[in-house]
């Protein structure tokens, strides 16, 4: 799916505040945050801000001599004030449907705008795309959103449990409450976008928030000791969603998943392997009929989960691969020898689409069952298919709500 600051970051923003803008003047606008106490409303009517008459009533005879009472015949309106927080964002000063001025305004470059925290790309026909802002960083970032894991479904006390959470659809920072500063912690990972430089980007395939057919994602602990809370762990889980990117060639995914934690995933032709450092190639079986790997009509739900001994299991939905050798002994050795320590996950580069990855650790292993719940939208054969007689024209869009192709 193409998407960019206009359509997706819409479709995203309302998404951001189920789970929990814009203007840029002729002038710089005022981009001071509200006070934290908004005035009272006032309404009209309220007896502690209207003068009280007590004057005795008139008892006079009414005068039935015309005269232009044109501008005594309607009573003035009282209008409530606006909270200092609304103007704030509506700011209506400044020019309608414009974004408000931001460093991203200087960047040219699809591929640099997306790669900028807190930027986004957006579609014009004038200048056929502009970086600006982007609104849902923004409305993240000022405490009008919110976004937790459980509301891409999931267990909502396991929420602390998160070492990471990027939803790559809405942010690609880590928004995991016990190690960011999202929700007022403190950052304990730095993620980072590297995309390469794509052929008239300016006019042509552009890439949603999603798409890794370009770019990848790396995930760096801050500090040393930051990374111990994943190699010290008592059991892990691993999750992430992925699914082709339907108009692109080729068809059949292929290229890295995701290399971290003693292992390396990769696909070919649709088909998922995972490395061992050190070790076996094991080919994780999928739940495509016809194939036996990844399905190329819905997405996927990956799930790798580490024991402290014993094998790993890896899930692609319900069908399960067992992971001989890996467990937290592994991790803890695969992390303490690699070459660049502080690199504890990338994902990418692969065609495909991939989100909603998180990284469980505090002993958190899930069950088949939280995995199956976890990506219950993926669905099976079948599930959330195109309706008899639905327009061919509009086979896309339906795939998008859930068809049997999901966009």
């Amino acid at each position: 799916m193409r998407t960019s600051v206009g359509l997706f970051a819409f479709t995203s923003l309302l998404l951001c505040l189920s789970c929990g803008g814009a203007s840029d003047g002729s002038s710089s606008p005022d981009t001071t945050p509200p006070p934290d106490t908004s005035p009272a409303d006032v309404s009209p009517g309220d007896s502690s801000t209207e003068e009280v008459d007590t004057t005795e009533p008139d008892t006079t005879e009414p005068d039935t001599t015309e005269h232009d009472t044109a501008e005594h015949d309607t009573a003035p309106i009282i209008e409530p004030d606006s909270s200092e927080y609304f103007l704030y964002h509506t700011q209506p000063q400044a020019v309608p449907g414009r974004f408000p001025a931001s460093a991203c305004d200087a960047l040219t470059e699809h591929h640099t705008c997306v790669s900028t925290a807190g930027c986004g790309w957006m579609r014009t026909i004038k200048d056929d795309g502009v970086c600006r802002a982007d609104p849902i960083a923004r409305c993240l970032a000022d405490g009008e959103c919110v976004c937790d894991a459980d509301n891409f479904h999931g267990q909502a006390d396991y929420n602390d449990d998160l070492e990471l959470f990027v939803p790559l659809s809405v942010l690609w920072q880590n928004m995991a409450p016990r190690t960011s500063s999202y929700q007022g912690g403190e950052d304990r990972y730095t993620t980072a976008i590297e995309m390469e430089s794509i052929v008239d980007e300016s006019k042509a395939n552009f890439t949603s928030r999603t798409d890794f057919t370009y770019k990848d994602l790396t995930v760096h602990a801050v500090d040393a000791s930051d990374a111990t809370g994943i190699s010290n762990a008592q059991g892990l889980t691993l999750t992430l969603k992925l699914m082709p990117v339907w108009d692109k060639e080729p068809a059949n995914m292929g290229g890295i998943l995701f290399e971290g934690l003693g292992l390396t995933a990769t696909v070919t032709d649709s088909q998922l392997s995972i490395a061992v450092d050190g070790g076996a190639t094991v080919s994780v079986a999928g739940e495509n009929p016809l194939t036996g790997g990844l399905k190329d009509y819905q997405c996927n739900q990956l799930a790798l989960v580490v024991p402290p001994q014993g094998d790993a299991t890896v899930y692609l939905g319900d069908t399960t691969t067992p992971l001989p050798g890996v467990n937290m002994a592994s991790v803890k050795s695969a992390m303490e020898s690699a070459t660049t320590p502080l690199q504890v996950l990338r994902v990418g580069t692969l065609n495909a689409k991939i989100w909603d990855l998180r990284l469980y650790t505090q002993g958190r292993q899930l069950t088949a069952e939280e995995i199956r719940v976890l990506g219950k939208r993926c669905g099976n054969v079948g599930d959330y298919a195109i309706p008899d007689g639905y327009p061919d024209s509009n086979e896309r869009y339906s795939w998008g709500m859930g068809g049997y192709k999901i966009v």
